[in-house]
């Protein structure tokens, strides 16, 4: 697993993340203290915006130990903590910002957790996630496990969901947070084309160009057909919020 963080491009989380979540981040983080709720083996933050090149102060948190073992061995200057992101153990008000990625879905009350991040962070500090969400129109349950069936694109866990946007950015606003940008994911069209792709040869994930021209067509159908569909929506979302 830590060959693998240290190694694979996996551009097609890379990039996103990197373009809409961490560059809010880079510009004024020296010095700074950042933490990472449900960070697990932290691969993204290893890999596009590691404490060392960055120089700032980064805490892990994660309900497994033994992802946090391999998250030190990925960044060993930085320090972790096991625990539940409804019960973060540090201190309040003492932090510059807050990121997640794809781990509040996992929760039984997402929300919760938006107000429990809340709680650490100081004025002015920034709140970034990147989650797959229940959109306004959806297809039938029954719908939705055939598409699952055939296009998942990878191994859902028993208790893998999805969040309720709405409620989420209802919890932020309710905790004095000023939503910076809202950023609609991966379309339908991605879905399909990943998932057939995959099949056939996993490898094509590994060449940034090809990602990017991916995500160029993911974005264009977001901004239209998706927006004039009552059935489609964003499959994930990604969220930038600043605690006034």
């Amino acid at each position: 697993m830590l060959n693998s963080i240290q190694r694979e491009n996996l551009w097609r989380i890379f990039i996103p993340r990197k373009e809409k979540m961490i560059n809010h981040f880079e510009t004024n983080c020296k010095g700074q203290w950042i933490f990472e709720i449900g960070c697990g083996n932290a691969r993204t933050v290893a890999r596009m915006f590691n404490p060392e090149t960055f120089n700032y102060n980064y805490i892990g948190t994660d309900i497994s130990f033994k992802r946090l073992m391999v998250a030190k061995m990925a960044i060993p200057g930085s320090d972790f903590i096991q625990a539940s992101a409804l019960n973060i153990p540090i201190k309040n008000n003492s932090f510059n910002g807050a990121i997640s990625f794809g781990m509040l879905h996992h929760l039984p009350r997402p929300a919760e957790a938006v107000t429990e991040v809340n709680k650490k962070l100081l004025q002015g500090a920034i709140f970034c996630y990147h989650e797959p969400v229940y959109t306004s129109r959806q297809f039938s349950e029954k719908q939705s496990a055939m598409v699952r069936k055939i296009f998942r694109t990878y191994d859902h866990s028993d208790h893998d969901n999805k969040i309720n946007l709405k409620e989420s950015i209802d919890e932020l606003k309710k905790a004095n947070h000023q939503i910076i940008s809202i950023v609609p994911y991966n379309s339908v069209f991605r879905v399909v084309f990943e998932a057939i792709i995959n099949r056939f040869y996993k490898s094509w994930q590994k060449s940034k160009l090809v990602m990017k021209s991916v995500l160029v067509i993911d974005n264009f159908l977001l901004k239209t057909i998706v927006r004039l569909s009552n059935k489609l929506g964003p499959q994930a979302i990604i969220v930038v919020s600043k605690k006034l």
